[in-house]
């Protein structure tokens, strides 16, 4: 099938374990909102029709589980 892509080359450079598509979706749209983009312009970004559809998804991540994550470090 040919060469590798160059996001596959640089993510097993970087030995990371790897992810499903979902998983990725999943991991941007937490880490934009820790990032602080606004609920509607995520929305947007994933394709959901409404913020509620990205709030019912994603909303489990809440600034108590932040702070925990934080404090693991």
């Amino acid at each position: 099938m040919g060469s590798s892509p160059d996001w596959r080359k640089a993510w097993e450079a970087a030995e990371l374990e790897p992810i499903t598509l979902h998983e990725g979706r999943h991991s941007h749209a937490t880490d934009a909102g820790f990032a602080g983009l606004d609920d509607k312009s995520l929305a947007n970004q994933l394709g959901h029709s409404s913020v509620i559809i990205s709030k019912d998804r994603y909303g489990h991540v809440s600034d108590k589980s932040i702070q925990a994550a934080i404090a693991k470090r």
